[in-house]
């Protein structure tokens, strides 16, 4: 199908159509500094973490019932109220379906890693002002690839 870049930047692609369809605004793509690289920046807005909380509350109550529901709705609205403006920094892991089932993708986002990315992350809140003062937090999107298709699993505050 492709080889290791391409389908590297193929699972780039599918996460970032994922992220916009998910209210979040993408600022940055492969942003490198000395302290390395992160895949995808973003910006999440009040109106997109709250598009995040109805879609969440619907699975809830899928899942949960009404009752539980109401419980946890009360709670998701509190964590949302504060998710005005908060730069989102992405590592998008890709993998085959093969791949996957002998290691989750985002196992591959050790400590080491971790502390690179928030070297990424200082660095560019340090160099956009705009953005200094702002929330951060890390999110991993596995992106597993099977028969041509992408399925994504979009784990928010990874780390």
């Amino acid at each position: 199908m492709y080889n290791h870049s391409e389908f590297g930047l193929w699972g780039e692609k599918q996460a970032q159509k994922h992220l916009k369809k998910n209210g979040l605004k993408i600022l940055e793509t492969n942003y490198e500094t000395k302290f390395g690289e992160i895949d995808v920046i973003c910006l999440q807005t009040k109106a997109a973490a709250k598009k995040q909380a109805k879609k969440f509350e619907k699975a809830i109550e899928k899942a949960h019932g009404k009752d539980r529901f109401d419980l946890h709705k009360k709670l998701t609205q509190k964590q949302f109220e504060k998710a005005d403006n908060v730069l989102v920094f992405v590592e998008v892991k890709s993998r085959s379906k093969a791949s996957a089932n002998a290691v989750e993708p985002n196992e591959a986002v050790d400590t080491k890693k971790q502390s690179k990315y928030a070297g990424v992350a200082k660095a560019f809140a340090a160099a956009n002002e705009k953005f200094a003062q702002m929330p951060w937090r890390f999110d991993i999107v596995e992106v597993v690839e099977e028969n041509g298709k992408a399925q994504l699993n979009h784990i928010e505050c990874a780390f």
